[in-house]
């Protein structure tokens, strides 16, 4: 059996279970979380964690034959089934967020695979963990960290680093929205969220 079929997300059946899981555990994040699945089905997403992705061969290269991998920031699952491709099964991969929904969604997928994971449920602010990681896989995580608190967060994820580790960091850099849509997007996006969330 290939890896992919091995490590293959049943992405509709777990689109309606983060749904549910999300409903009832997040707070502000509430909606991120439940369409994120949903995002990833419609393909709207720029799909990194997709099989086939250019990120997969690129951390297979990277890695040693027992890799112990970070996974900084997860919006679901599809981070963890990358880097189950891109991995040998005696690999240690720890997931971490802030949110207990993508951690939840990431041990239920683990436990259909009958592979063992370790969720972390934590701040990236507040890591305190040295020398343990041979990856850290920092994926679209950094632009939900207030400007004034990155530089922690990245020296945080390098004492996490073994010494000849590596912080893999992707994000879009893609043009910017400009004239009449960027400027509606700077108006209308941050409020279409507003009096939608709740808090626990």
């Amino acid at each position: 059996m290939s890896r992919s079929n091995t490590y293959s997300e049943p992405l509709p059946e777990l689109a309606v279970e983060t749904f549910d899981v999300a409903a009832r555990q997040c707070a502000s994040c509430r909606d991120t979380h439940t369409l994120w699945p949903y995002i990833r089905l419609s393909r709207t997403s720029i799909g990194a964690e997709r099989e086939g992705s250019r990120l997969e061969p690129l951390l297979a290269e990277l890695l040693p034959e027992r890799p112990v991998i970070l996974i900084a920031g997860a919006a679901d699952t599809g981070l963890l089934a990358l880097v189950a491709r891109a991995t040998s099964s005696d690999a240690e991969i720890t997931v971490l967020d802030r949110c207990d929904t993508p951690l939840e969604m990431c041990r239920r997928l683990s436990a259909r695979w009958g592979r063992l994971i370790a969720t972390l449920h934590q701040d990236l602010r507040d890591l305190d963990i040295r020398d343990q990681f041979d990856l850290v896989l920092l994926h679209h995580t950094l632009q939900f960290v207030p400007a004034e608190h990155r530089m922690t967060v990245l020296l945080n994820l390098a004492r996490a680093l073994h010494p000849n580790g590596y912080l893999v960091h992707s994000f879009n850099v893609s043009r910017s929205l400009s004239g009449a849509l960027g400027a509606e997007h700077r108006d209308v996006y941050p409020r279409l969220g507003a009096g939608r969330t709740r808090t626990h």
